[in-house]
């Protein structure tokens, strides 16, 4: 029987990574990145995470780390650069 294994030994779960080439545009570009759950279980979702949201420019080029936790648990989200 497969084990599932839901996080790597410090809990970390790997969504992957995609780059996407876009044709140059005027203007800023913005990103906009949420993490949302699949609401399987009911209607609403069950979890709240950092988020990213503004200009292209301003996005940290490395892998950014967003926190999630239980709706329920309150945490504080924060706007990650």
């Amino acid at each position: 029987m497969k084990q599932i294994q839901h996080g790597d030994d410090v809990g970390q779960i790997q969504l992957g990574s995609e780059d996407v080439e876009a044709a140059a545009v005027a203007g800023d570009v913005m990103v906009d990145f949420n993490v949302l759950t699949a609401r399987k279980s009911g209607p609403d979702n069950l979890i709240s995470c950092d988020f990213i949201d503004g200009k292209l420019a301003t996005v940290t080029p490395a892998p950014v780390a967003l926190h999630c936790a239980l709706i329920e648990v309150r945490y504080d989200t924060k706007h990650k650069p």
